[in-house]
């Protein structure tokens, strides 16, 4: 595991924005995106901006309002209001993008009704993954995790850290179960991330200037 980083005099959150996915349609071939945690669309909107396909899942019944009327006249895009863990097996099977930013709804929909918040729906990441991994096009694909401080204090966010809230070993999962498709690597940067690429597409000559070319927020500091 390789930890990157680049700093800035201001923090933000985590974005599939900070993620050149111009980049990866062109040198991977990828031109597919699949988002859990919609909130306002901006991942959504971004992947439209280099003609990428999306789909999306948000549980809150606020947001999934706005973007469905923000994104109801494109084709391109295919919204779910449910749990990631029940969106994931619905979306296709594709090479794709896979950004994972589903986490903690309580912060936003702890006044509705009918939402139970056990870790399926609080932190959803390990089942999560484990859904993907099965798929087929998952060797194939890119796959962006963005509060990586949610499970590994142990690193220096630049957006801060904060007190461990699961504690599922995500890294070590990495290691165990996708090292053998993929080169993954943390960010230390905003909130962490952790980046993983395909080793169908990327060479292992050549990861490091893929890895420089994909992230516009991370600077390549490892072996």
């Amino acid at each position: 595991v390789l930890v990157v980083c680049d700093r800035r005099e201001e923090t933000i959150m985590g974005s599939l924005t900070r993620f050149n996915l111009g980049y990866i349609n062109k040198t991977l071939g990828i031109s597919h995106v699949i988002e859990t945690g919609t909130w306002y669309g901006e991942g959504v909107q971004y992947g439209l901006a280099y003609n990428f396909t999306v789909q999306s899942c948000e549980l809150n019944s606020k947001f999934f309002m706005v973007v469905s009327d923000r994104f109801q006249n494109d084709k391109r895009v295919e919204l779910f209001q449910m749990p990631s863990y029940k969106f994931l097996p619905l979306a296709l099977d594709l090479p794709s993008v896979y950004w994972l930013d589903a986490h903690l709804p309580e912060l936003y929909v702890h006044h509705e009704e009918g939402i139970s918040f056990d870790r399926s729906i609080s932190v959803p990441l390990e089942k999560e993954l484990e859904i993907l991994v099965l798929k087929e096009n998952f060797k194939n694909s890119v796959l962006i995790i963005d509060d990586l401080r949610i499970y590994h204090p142990q690193f220096n966010y630049e957006g801060g850290n904060i007190a461990q809230i699961d504690r599922f070993d995500l890294v070590g999962w990495c290691a165990r179960n996708i090292s053998h498709t993929h080169y993954f690597w943390v960010s230390e940067s905003d909130q962490g991330y952790l980046v993983a690429v395909p080793k169908s597409k990327v060479s292992e000559n050549n990861k490091k200037e893929v890895l420089k070319s994909l992230c516009y927020v991370v600077k390549y500091t490892g072996d």
